[in-house]
């Protein structure tokens, strides 16, 4: 018997796929736990159009992000207060990072950030942003506000 798998069950299948499982299983087991529902010629073109629609919204998202990352300066500079010593007062986190790119119109994730050590002081650091399939290294300058 087919049915459509809910939920992702180990060692059967993954959700929004059709697999074919004996129908005492199916019947006693996945369909009244809600985990599954009968593979009918109507539920089959239900299951593949939600599957186009998240394939064309993955893809939207990639072309999105694909977008932001050619954006994205080869050189950042940040102006900051710093104290007697020279230091900043805080670190320089990946939000203030992105928040700064956000008044150029960039808009990623905060995952995409990645700083290699703690910005304390004035300087020129590299930082590089990254996600599955892209990746770009740029030069961040801390200046004195």
């Amino acid at each position: 018997m087919k049915i459509i798998l809910k939920v992702n069950i180990k060692n059967l299948g993954q959700k929004d796929s059709v697999v074919d499982v004996k129908p005492g299983y199916a019947y006693n087991s996945l369909i009244p736990r809600g985990l599954a529902i009968e593979a009918t010629k109507t539920n089959i073109k239900i299951i593949e159009a939600k599957n186009i629609k998240l394939e064309q919204e993955k893809k939207q998202s990639v072309d999105y992000v694909r977008k932001m990352f050619l954006k994205i300066p080869k050189q950042i500079e940040i102006k900051e207060e710093i104290n007697d010593s020279g230091k900043l007062f805080h670190a320089i986190k990946p939000k203030q990072i992105l928040d700064h790119l956000q008044e150029s119109g960039i808009d990623l994730d905060q995952s995409s950030v990645h700083i290699d050590e703690e910005i304390k002081t004035t300087g020129s650091f590299d930082i590089i942003f990254k996600t599955d399939d892209l990746k770009k290294k740029v030069k961040l300058i801390i200046t004195k506000k």
